[in-house]
């Protein structure tokens, strides 16, 4: 079976690989899109996940796309769906992670609480279904560690005292928002197809 996944994003790519690798039993080939337009126009995970998948939907049988962010709790939620965007189309993930870290100054870490959202699309000939997965923890007041991507240098899981950049991307594909969601279509892809 051949899944294209609706992503330009090299690093989500690589993650869902090794996602893939952990979760899923099936023979299942793994492609992404070297032509993508940015679709994620939406404020829902979901509906901006189904958009992009239904816009790749000729090119394969079976299309998936994910949609992900992370919400602060004390900012009401706040990047969520904008997460990619926040302060800015053309900015980098540090200058969006210190944009965040501002955000939080002198916040005791009980009110630092976040968590990632993620949501994954699949459209097949004969159906669309999602798969959502949340991972919770907290904001770190500072950067910390080289590994992974986006918000991993500040991102403290739940019951650790290191962020995923620092943790690794061993640990994160096991954990993940996007491990979950995936995870789960996975396990509906190898009990339906």
């Amino acid at each position: 079976m051949e899944l294209l996944v609706a992503t330009t994003n090299l690093h989500k790519l690589e993650e869902i690989k090794n996602i893939a690798l952990k979760w899923c039993k099936k023979d299942i080939v793994i492609k992404g899109i070297s032509d993508g337009v940015d679709i994620e126009e939406g404020l829902d995970y979901k509906e901006n996940a189904i958009k992009k998948a239904s816009y790749y939907k000729k090119r394969a049988a079976f299309v998936c796309a994910e949609d992900s962010g992370i919400e602060l709790f004390s900012l009401g939620g706040a990047p969520g769906p904008l997460s990619s965007r926040i302060g800015g189309d053309d900015i980098s993930h540090k200058t969006q992670r210190e944009l965040i870290l501002y955000l939080l100054k002198g916040m005791k870490m009980e009110l630092r609480y976040a968590r990632y959202h993620a949501e994954v699309a699949l459209l097949t000939e004969k159906e669309v279904r999602t798969f959502t997965g949340f991972w919770y923890g907290y904001i770190a007041k500072e950067e910390r560690g080289e590994e992974g991507f986006g918000y991993d240098p500040i991102f403290i899981p739940e019951n650790e005292t290191k962020t995923v950049a620092e943790l690794g991307n061993e640990y994160k594909i096991l954990r993940s928002h996007r491990a979950m969601a995936f995870k789960k279509l996975f396990e509906y892809l190898e009990t339906n197809y």
